[in-house]
């Protein structure tokens, strides 16, 4: 990711309520917001040395992905009114759940908990590293 250091003065820092996944949507999105524009250089190879902070098939990631996935919506989607904020919240953990099915590691009971983990959290609104 490159940015331009106007970017970042005018839409701030990645967010590090996020923790893992879904900070780098969100930057574009303020950045955007504020008149930039986001190129996708979707050639571009990128090589990460390690990547298994967290494990490609570790049940965190779906914690993650469902926390963040409804934290995403609720601050960039419409406002809309209580009804249709529920049912886009509802349908964001429906697709969290039907990913955890798909998914491999762990158990799918572990899977769905930690969808069900990932919901509860955002709905206390806790944010950050996962407590559990």
């Amino acid at each position: 990711m490159l940015v331009r250091r106007e970017v970042f003065e005018a839409a701030g820092l990645l967010d590090e309520d996020y923790f893992f996944g879904f900070e780098d949507l969100d930057f574009c999105l303020r950045a955007r917001a504020a008149g930039f524009t986001t190129i996708l250089a979707g050639r571009a190879e990128v090589y990460h040395e390690g990547g298994q902070s967290i494990g490609a098939t570790s049940p965190r990631r779906l914690y993650f992905a469902a926390r963040n996935h409804l934290r995403l919506a609720s601050r960039v989607g419409p406002r809309a009114n209580r009804i249709a904020a529920a049912a886009r919240s509802a349908v964001i953990v429906t697709l969290n759940l039907a990913h955890a099915v798909r998914s491999r590691g762990g158990s799918l009971t572990s899977r769905l908990a930690a969808v069900v983990r990932g919901t509860r959290d955002y709905m206390a609104n806790r944010f950050g590293p996962d407590s559990d």
